[in-house]
């Protein structure tokens, strides 16, 4: 009883087998017939099709090379056909016989291009040109299919791996496609999916030295150290590890610093491109020498504006001739620790300076400003106008209100009375 049903639930097993086979292979004849565009013929039908694209895959599977690949697309297109690499160069070429040809360019009448990535690494070709025979376009395409993984194969050993400045490049670059970028990813050693939080660096000499502070810095998690691309003097480093604000900004250098917030490195451009806008935080006089994104908050919104969009706010006009003064630009300074501290004494203590010194330079920040620094109230209208003021003052000079405004960075020690 035991034989009988294990012998009925084989047979049913078989049965199950060959109606998904069957099945299947009528979805691949629908397949080939819509890619065809012409009339069913005797040379389409299932069985056919089923040939032809098992033929590929095994050619494909068993590590295969290009010769035998044009061999075979001669065989059931009863046509000469080719295989060319990158620039048309000619890898094979075979007769309608399946037999090599030495010498001579190939006629090329039907192709598909054989794409890995972005990029065109091979074609292959019959002679014949379109409309053919009905199986034509189906061997192109079960061609093109086998001659990406055979080509593919061949291309990666070949060609010298990109270095990880070119990867890194092409990393944050939002013109990759999707597909490039995840095998971008996996040459540097990440996954798509994997959290990384791209930074921007720019230092005036001793970039070198900065950026292997930086190395010790970054807390390693399964990522390991940054992946770094240098420019001048600027850098751009892919973390994957965690790294503290507070030490790079304690770290007594001249870089500036702008750290975008954590995606995937599937997004690592958007995580890029708030790391160019942060760093414009801290380029500006008095300006922090890290930013980060994520400690920005609302005020990264500021970031889009340009010197043109503040023709007409008063406050950065007075901030702005204010600065070009003698003492200007440490009033503003003071004042903006003022804000900070939350009293005048405590801003003293903070620059080592007497309580009065502070009130007189805040004095004239109140005075340009036309409004008490006394009155908390107005403080997030005043560091507002601080912060357009340093943003604009980041800028190359586009824009002058009445009197010129000034776009160095120079530095007015604090400590001065």
């Amino acid at each position: 009883m035991s034989q009988t049903n294990n012998a009925g639930g084989s047979g049913l097993a078989r049965a199950g087998t060959a109606r998904t086979l069957v099945s299947e292979a009528r979805r691949i004849e629908r397949a080939a017939r819509t890619h065809l565009k012409n009339p069913p013929e005797a040379e389409t039908d299932v069985l056919t099709v089923l040939r032809v694209v098992s033929a590929f895959d095994e050619l494909a599977e068993r590590g295969a090379d290009v010769a035998d690949l044009a061999r075979l697309i001669a065989h059931w297109t009863d046509s000469a056909a080719a295989v060319s690499g990158r620039g048309d160069q000619l890898l094979a070429h075979c007769d309608r016989h399946g037999k090599q040809v030495a010498s001579g360019e190939p006629r090329v009448g039907a192709s598909r291009e054989v794409r890995f990535g972005d990029a065109v690494i091979a074609r292959v070709s019959i002679e014949r040109a379109a409309p053919g025979r009905a199986l034509d376009e189906l061997v192109l395409t079960r061609g093109a299919h086998a001659a990406q993984l055979i080509v593919a194969r061949g291309t990666q050993a070949a060609d010298p791996a990109p270095s990880v400045p070119q990867l890194v490049e092409l990393l944050i670059d939002a013109d990759v496609t999707a597909i490039r970028r995840s095998q971008v990813c996996r040459q540097l050693g990440l996954e798509p999916n994997q959290s990384i939080r791209v930074a921007v660096v720019q230092a005036h000499g001793g970039l070198d030295d900065e950026l292997q502070r930086v190395s010790a810095l970054v807390r390693p998690s399964r990522g390991g150290p940054p992946r770094i691309a240098l420019h001048g003097e600027e850098a751009i480093l892919v973390l994957r590890g965690t790294l503290d604000p507070d030490c790079l900004a304690a770290s007594e250098t001249g870089s500036r610093w702008g750290i975008g917030p954590a995606r995937p490195a599937s997004e690592a451009p958007h995580s890029y491109r708030r790391a160019q806008e942060a760093l414009r935080f801290a380029q500006g006089p008095g300006a922090p020498r890290v930013s980060d994104f994520d400690r920005l908050g609302s005020v990264i919104a500021l970031a889009g504006l340009a010197g043109t969009d503040l023709m007409d706010v008063s406050d950065w006009a007075a901030l702005t001739h204010l600065s070009q003064t003698e003492t200007g630009l440490t009033a503003i300074l003071t004042a903006e620790v003022l804000m900070h501290t939350g009293s005048q004494r405590d801003a003293a203590t903070r620059m080592n300076l007497h309580h009065s010194t502070v009130a007189h330079r805040v004095s004239h920040v109140e005075h340009a400003l036309g409004y008490s620094l006394g009155e908390h109230a107005n403080w997030f209208r005043a560091q507002l106008a601080i912060h357009l003021w340093r943003l604009a003052s980041s800028e190359p000079a586009t824009t002058t209100p009445s009197a010129g405004w000034r776009t160095d960075s120079a530095k007015v020690p604090v400590t001065a009375g």
